[in-house]
């Protein structure tokens, strides 16, 4: 799919400069991966900046990206989740298989992983890889993303990432009822044991937490979010649960929010958490006029 409008050669109108180019035109991608959108929760001025010199992660700056210290570890730790979900900037528009549908019909209870969709949204295409989807009797039941974090927080980005996912599975015309997010939260400690998960296990791990997030649920149906602080799943290896459920009215709010940015209708939002700025390495390298407070140097 191109992204750029095509110009007749009749037409005497000069190509937009690179400056006057709107992001989407230079996103270096063929869709826009929810992972991004996420991004702009974080800070979009943030995306905004990255988008001047791509790099192959939005926190690290190009000019920084090659350096070392322990800042960058760090930051290339905490998104090292990104890494994989960035295979969805490689799709076009892929048609869902029909053998997937018709697995799905057919099999009682299915979890699939790692399987990428795409939907436009407002003539932009909006694609993502969720890590699991369980489906019981053809209906995609649960959904879950996995954050390997010492954090007990469900982040905005968190929410956006997995609202979004639903909506793609929805526009794949897969059913959705009841259906709930659950933000898995992988502390370090057990960040070794679930990268050994092989197939299996992550399979009977995915019905084991939405079983858990479903019982947590239906003990406290009035609620709107749920919280579980410790799920021990083997010894040495726990997670939290952080739940809600999908909200296709929110999923398109979010994107009649964040798309006009990708198009050019509106500037970057930049945040205004204090604590965002003093870890920011754009605000490190004085990239960033919009910083609300200066860059912390752990380091020193």
């Amino acid at each position: 799919m191109s992204r750029a409008t095509p110009v007749s050669s009749a037409s005497r109108v000069s190509p937009p400069t690179r400056s006057a180019r709107t992001p989407w035109e230079r996103l270096p991608f063929g869709v826009l991966p929810v992972t991004y959108i996420a991004e702009q929760c974080y800070c979009e001025h943030r995306v905004h900046l990255w988008l001047k010199a791509p790099s192959s992660m939005v926190s690290i700056p190009r000019k920084l990206e090659s350096r070392g210290g322990s800042s960058l570890a760090l930051r290339r730790a905490a998104d090292s989740g990104l890494a994989f979900h960035a295979r969805a900037a490689e799709l076009s528009c892929p048609v869902v298989d029909k053998s997937l549908r018709k697995l799905v019909r057919s099999t009682p209870s299915l979890v699939l992983t790692e399987s990428p969709f795409t939907a436009l949204f407002d003539g932009l295409p909006v694609a993502g890889i969720p890590d699991t989807v369980h489906f019981e009797n053809a209906i995609a039941r649960c959904l879950l993303d996995y954050k390997v974090t010492d954090s007990n927080q469900l982040q905005m980005s968190h929410r956006v990432q997995l609202q979004l996912y639903g909506w793609l599975l929805q526009e794949a015309r897969f059913k959705l009822a009841d259906t709930l997010m659950v933000s898995v939260l992988v502390p370090n400690a057990s960040a070794a044991a679930f990268d050994e998960l092989d197939e299996t296990g992550r399979q009977q791990m995915a019905r084991t937490l939405h079983h858990r997030a479903r019982a947590l649920v239906e003990d406290s149906p009035e609620r709107k979010n749920w919280y579980l602080k410790k799920f021990q799943l083997t010894d040495g290896f726990w997670v939290r649960l952080r739940i809600f459920r999908y909200d296709r009215r929110e999923a398109t709010r979010e994107l009649r929010f964040f798309a006009p940015y990708w198009k050019g209708e509106r500037a970057a939002i930049p945040s205004s958490n204090a604590r965002k700025c003093q870890v920011c390495l754009y605000n490190s390298i004085a990239s960033c006029t919009k910083a609300v407070v200066p860059f912390e140097d752990t380091e020193a």
